[in-house]
């Protein structure tokens, strides 16, 4: 077993552990902070957040992490660990049902691995440089096949903090509406993301995204046939928070409609 594939294995056996404790944690009496405004944290994120951690430390003392809830950790390997102990904390919080756990393993060469589940429909999808194509519960998933946007549909997010680009993204989201089948916000990036890697959706854009809400998820998007860039159709990369995902056939169409007089 090549080292990739022995990172995946463990990713997927600790996310669904941290599932888990998760799932237990939502039947507790538990506190939660603010960060910002609108942007809340739980005794529970944390929880999944040291679990997670304290495994991968474990294992592989020279990994480095980066997640969402701490500092990072920075250690000699070339290897990072890259975190969302959940994803959807305000859905969790609410109990509205759409949260999930996500995982992305990544090197020099970029990422090599991404795993997410959602606890509650216990659904993990996963894939890593040696398996074809992206998994969903040990069988293989793809994206849609739907070649024009008037035929799709689609998922978009919207940021925390109330700025120009959560204005901005009222008009985009108004736009992709009127000539789609529908526009969906579910609150979950990672998520959002396994859903159009699996075809349950068509394509996916956001602009505020921190590489934990969508290493793991954009990887699953391209090893499942689709494309990935920023929402201007240039290069991606889970550094910069510019994101479209999409089944491929439908991505210019998409990036022509997005910056449609976007400053109008």
């Amino acid at each position: 077993m090549s080292d990739t594939q022995f990172f995946g294995r463990k990713a997927r056996e600790w996310i669904v552990a941290a599932g888990n404790l998760v799932m237990k944690g939502r039947e507790e009496s538990y506190r939660f902070t603010m960060k910002e405004k609108t942007n809340p944290v739980t005794e529970i994120d944390i929880r999944c957040e040291q679990f997670l951690k304290a495994k991968i430390l474990s294992q592989f003392p020279d990994h480095n992490i980066l997640a969402e809830e701490s500092a990072p950790i920075e250690n000699t390997s070339e290897v990072t660990w890259i975190i969302d102990p959940i994803d959807g904390t305000t859905n969790f919080l609410h109990n509205f049902p759409y949260f999930c756990i996500s995982i992305a393993i990544q090197t020099k060469a970029g990422v090599i691995a991404g795993v997410i589940y959602d606890p509650l429909r216990q659904e993990l999808f996963y894939s890593d440089a040696e398996t074809e194509g992206t998994i969903l519960n040990d069988k293989p998933v793809h994206v849609t096949t739907t070649k024009k946007v008037q035929d799709s549909l689609l998922v978009t997010g919207f940021p925390y903090k109330h700025d120009e680009i959560f204005y901005q993204n009222f008009k985009r989201f108004q736009r992709m509406y009127e000539r789609s089948h529908g526009v969906r916000r579910s609150g979950a990036a990672a998520l959002d993301l396994a859903y159009v890697a699996s075809g349950r959706s068509d394509g996916y854009w956001e602009f505020t995204l921190k590489p934990w809400d969508c290493a793991a998820g954009a990887y699953l998007v391209m090893k499942a046939g689709g494309h990935v860039t920023t929402v201007e159709g240039q290069n991606y990369s889970p550094y910069i928070p510019s994101l479209l995902a999409s089944n491929g056939y439908i991505h210019a169409e998409m990036i022509e409609i997005l910056n449609l007089n976007n400053n109008t």
